[in-house]
């Protein structure tokens, strides 16, 4: 039984965005919503408890009490990615209110991804009534983008087939580039990237291929290679069933060397013309700042400096890393073969 218990009546406005779908809790089979305003949902990082809620507030809808219409409407974009690579700060300047709006890594998804791992038979289900209650749009005629948390990357091809009128983009670094952020975030990202390769990995064709458990106690060095080449495997098994065209690739180095045309490109792309609007200043202002902590400024010169005192710090520890992971990993790991990228103007 869940701690957190129902403070308000079991009814919420379906039809309203502002209804959140927060969470799934897995063993009541409820749905937890709360009300949040468009304020909210653009200024935090991501949408757990620093959109300033708080799960003990929620309203909880029993999962055969939750209906929604039959022509529900499902996220018009997705940006999905492996970690470490920009995507928040992409997603922020893609967020242009009420018309364009970008939900930065749902809660509800990162559950439903456990309940996937739990073999569970009803995550489709789950699934379909999550997407149509995050594509709810704010505005008519409005564009809803979401982005997942990585772990969600397992779920990247149910997802895109129950949203069939959906773009997106598969935004990705070098596997150099993010050993540098894991190693930047260290000590606490250690935790985390383990973690990552432990579920990334999980009935995968790479564990098959090294031969696997998935439950070896990975190394920081292991964890990231199998973290990145893991992600990238989806990237190939999703471009390769890419027949409708829906989907581009993006380098987050050529979001860096050209942010503005890159998101406007985006923009394009994820039909989110809204965005469009004021998106030279909304450019200007997000890609100076840091992401996750919006109040402290943090430009391209400060992240080629602090790229710099990483190589020098760790530059021994990455060379051995990118050398373990091309003698083991890479001759065994599947990549994209047409990689399908962002044009940009």
């Amino acid at each position: 039984m869940s701690a957190i218990e129902p403070r308000r009546p079991i009814a919420v406005d379906v039809a309203d965005p502002g209804a959140h779908p927060y969470d799934y809790d897995i063993e009541r089979d409820e749905w937890l919503f709360l009300e949040v305003t468009l304020e909210q949902i653009g200024s935090a990082p991501f949408l757990d408890t620093r959109m300033g809620v708080s799960p003990a507030d929620a309203t909880r809808v029993p999962d055969a009490a939750l209906a929604l219409p039959a022509d529900a409407a499902t996220p018009g974009a997705y940006l999905f990615h492996t970690a470490f690579c920009g995507s928040t700060l992409l997603a922020r300047a893609l967020h242009a209110g009420p018309a364009a709006v970008s939900l930065k890594e749902p809660v509800a998804l990162t559950t439903l991804t456990r309940l996937e791992l739990m073999g569970s038979p009803r995550v489709d289900a789950l699934l379909s009534r999550l997407l149509a209650l995050l594509g709810r749009p704010w505005a008519p005629d409005g564009r809803v983008l979401v982005k997942p948390t990585n772990l969600v990357n397992r779920l990247m091809r149910p997802m895109l087939a129950m949203s069939p009128n959906a773009r997106a983009i598969l935004l990705y670094s070098s596997f150099r580039e993010f050993l540098l952020s894991c190693f930047k975030k260290l000590p606490h990202a250690e935790v985390a990237v383990r973690w990552m390769a432990q579920l990334l990995i999980r009935d995968s064709a790479l564990q098959a291929e090294l031969g696997l458990s998935g439950e070896e106690p990975f190394n920081l060095v292991e964890s990231c290679a199998l973290t990145y080449y893991a992600q990238l495997a989806i990237y190939a098994d999703a471009l390769a069933a890419d027949r409708e065209d829906r989907l581009r690739t993006l380098d987050m180095r050529a979001m860096l060397d050209r942010p503005a045309a890159t998101v406007a490109a985006s923009a394009r792309w994820l039909g989110m013309p809204d965005a469009l609007v004021g998106l030279d200043a909304r450019v200007a202002a997000e890609f100076s700042r840091d992401s996750k902590k919006s109040s402290r400024e943090f430009d391209t010169g400060q992240r080629e400096r602090e790229k710099a005192e990483l190589e020098q710090r760790y530059g021994e520890t990455i060379e051995r890393a990118l050398a373990w992971s091309r003698e083991v990993v890479e001759p065994v790991a599947r990549v994209p073969v047409d990689w399908k990228p962002l044009a940009i103007d």
